[in-house]
């Protein structure tokens, strides 16, 4: 964030939030775990709803950066 304080803009503290919604959900995902005593699989937490969720989100990020790269003619 430092890098690009003087840069920063709203949409971009949106992102930091979106960021921290994933990660919740990045390992837990990806690998089964344990809870008290339980093997617990992705799909017992990941259900479609979370799945949509995630996907939007995925895309706003995309759009916010693609807008920014654009700005800054990099793409």
């Amino acid at each position: 964030m430092r890098v690009f304080e003087d840069e920063w803009e709203e949409a971009f503290d949106e992102l930091v939030d979106v960021i921290g919604w994933f990660t919740e959900y990045y390992t837990r995902s990806r690998y089964p775990f344990f809870l008290r005593g339980k093997v617990i699989a992705p799909d017992e937490f990941i259900d479609r709803e979370t799945a949509s969720e995630a996907i939007e989100k995925a895309y706003r990020v995309l759009r916010v950066a693609e807008r920014y790269l654009r700005e800054k003619r990099i793409i």
